[in-house]
């Protein structure tokens, strides 16, 4: 039985396998393969993504990484993949990433490069670009060749891994059925922490709204109170 294209990305029937592969040295990866599965996926209307979202019901639990924390989505993207890239995917450690994100001459404490460094990797694994093992980040077959798709096909394919995200789904899910306040779904957070947060969740959702109007987006809102639409 041949696997729905939707349910076989929400599954990552195809990248997990090419994942796995990627820690051997001497695996070649199949580009041209890679480029035809994303090709095929930004041919189907995002709307086919978001109701498999809707359709699964919400996720079974939240984590911490769920909610996503960093400070420049192009360092949690383009930037971080090419890094990794010029490493040849050989592993880079949390302060051996943050610290090639950060090169602009300043000198900061390793404390600072490796919460850079981890913040931005661990958003590019919910984007699906990154992966991280033995606390080594590694590319995915996807942030391979991500610098390679152009800024359009770039963002298409983020607002369709984005929905990925189980917060994100948490999130669109509840808002297909009312109003949903993100302050409030965070609140298992401090309120510092909903802060520094609260901006990014907001973009992740924006990104994926995109230009297109898709009506449960008029349910989200920001704070408790329902007076602060998402957009």
């Amino acid at each position: 039985m041949i696997e729905n294209p939707i349910e076989a990305f929400f599954r990552r029937s195809v990248e997990s396998p090419l994942n796995e592969n990627l820690f051997f040295r001497n695996f070649v990866l199949d580009v041209k393969s890679v480029y035809s599965y994303i090709e095929e996926l930004l041919s189907i209307p995002e709307e086919g993504f978001i109701d498999y979202v809707i359709k699964s019901g919400p996720p079974s639990y939240i984590s911490f990484p769920d909610v996503v924390q960093y400070s420049s989505f192009e360092d949690a993207t383009s930037k971080i993949c090419q890094v990794l890239l010029n490493n040849d995917n050989n592993g880079l450690s949390y302060i051996e990433t943050g610290r090639l994100l950060l090169e602009d001459g300043k000198q900061r404490k390793d404390s600072a490069l490796r919460k850079y460094g981890e913040n931005h990797a661990k958003t590019a694994v919910e984007l699906g670009l990154v992966q991280c093992s033995y606390n080594q980040n590694y590319l995915t077959c996807l942030g391979y060749v991500y610098n390679q798709l152009g800024y359009e096909k770039g963002r298409e394919l983020m607002r369709r891994t984005i929905l990925r995200n189980q917060f994100v789904r948490k999130i669109l899910w509840k808002a297909s059925r009312g109003p949903v306040s993100l302050q409030k779904e965070m609140s298992f957070f401090a309120e510092t922490t909903i802060k520094r947060r609260l901006p990014n969740i907001r973009q992740f959702l924006s990104i994926v709204q995109g230009s297109d109007l898709f009506p449960l987006f008029s349910n989200i809102y920001t704070d408790i109170d329902h007076d602060d639409a998402l957009l």
